[in-house]
């Protein structure tokens, strides 16, 4: 497969659930529309804003089935193929490239340590299936950060194509591009790191808040994108206590807490993740209300408009 840099926002989405935790796969439909109608450019299934080490072998299935027929293509899909074995990594990253995904969003295995040389033969023997890869840094769920140095290593990995890096140390994403010399499409995984990102030239982000406001979230890279830091900047101040409040509580319970105060049903968290009590379902509920006022102010170009 042929890969071409992302460009855009590319939400990170929550997996919607019935009230009894089952599978809610038509309930993709809604949200995957709702995103799309907002500008977003791609949807990222089975991430871990998505709930994926909840789910099982099918459910992961379904869900990036049930992404991919409801964008029909009119977004760009990311797989998350991470898994504890090599067996069952190569077998999430054989359905993604047979539906056409864009690439697969590779977390390293968690909770057993692993050295260097078993990470990379592990890289390796998913990238063997011929599906472009997306490295996931994700230090807080893998108890590991994955150096400059040794991502440098990967990008020498045929279909190894990108890193998500999902750390506040903004000045990695220079070192990364230094030492790769642009072997890798080098994004920011942080979400309160975005606008720098933005402001420092990337041109995509892989990013859960788009849940709870999507409109936001695709204007703040519309505003970068054009160069008007100072708009961005202005939007990021009314941008941040939405992305403050999802940091500071449970992830997934309060992306869904916010897609679900929109009027786009995606259900609670698995347990043993609460809910949001409704004290703070009514406080999100309020934060994304000003959003709402906010960015009525900005005048901002469509998608199709900027060059």
């Amino acid at each position: 497969m042929i890969y071409t840099p992302m460009s855009g926002i590319y939400t990170a989405l929550v997996t919607p659930f019935h009230d009894d935790e089952r599978l809610d796969a038509n309930g993709f439909g809604h949200l995957v529309d709702d995103q799309i109608n907002a500008g977003i450019a791609g949807l990222v299934v089975n991430g871990s804003t998505g709930e994926f080490p909840s789910l099982t072998n099918e459910e992961r299935r379904t869900s990036v089935e049930a992404v991919t027929q409801a964008s029909g293509g009119r977004a760009e899909v990311v797989v998350g193929v991470g898994a504890m074995t090599t067996r069952e990594a190569q077998g999430y990253a054989e359905h993604a490239l047979a539906v056409g995904a864009k690439c697969g969003l590779l977390v390293m295995p968690y909770y057993e340590p692993l050295s260097t040389q078993e990470l990379a033969r592990f890289v390796e023997d998913i990238a063997s299936v011929g599906l472009p890869l997306m490295i996931y840094n994700n230090p807080g769920g893998t108890g590991m950060s994955l150096t400059p140095e040794f991502i440098n290593e990967l990008s020498f990995i045929e279909n190894v194509v990108s890193i998500k890096d999902t750390t506040p140390e903004v000045s990695r994403l220079f070192a990364i591009d230094l030492l790769t010399e642009g072997r890798l499409d080098v994004l920011s995984g942080h979400d309160s790191s975005t606008i720098y990102a933005f402001l420092s030239g990337r041109d995509a982000a892989v990013w859960g808040a788009p849940n709870a406001h999507p409109a936001a979230c695709v204007a703040l890279w519309r505003l970068a994108r054009e160069g008007q830091a100072a708009e961005a900047l202005r939007l990021w101040k009314d941008l941040y206590p939405l992305q403050a409040f999802l940091e500071s509580h449970n992830y997934m319970a309060s992306t869904k807490a916010g897609a679900n105060a929109r009027g786009v049903s995606v259900g609670q968290p698995r347990k043993p993740i609460l809910p949001l009590p409704e004290s703070e379902r009514s406080e999100l509920a309020a934060v994304i209300e000003r959003l709402d006022e906010v960015i009525e102010t900005f005048d901002i170009a469509p998608r199709e408009d900027i060059a």
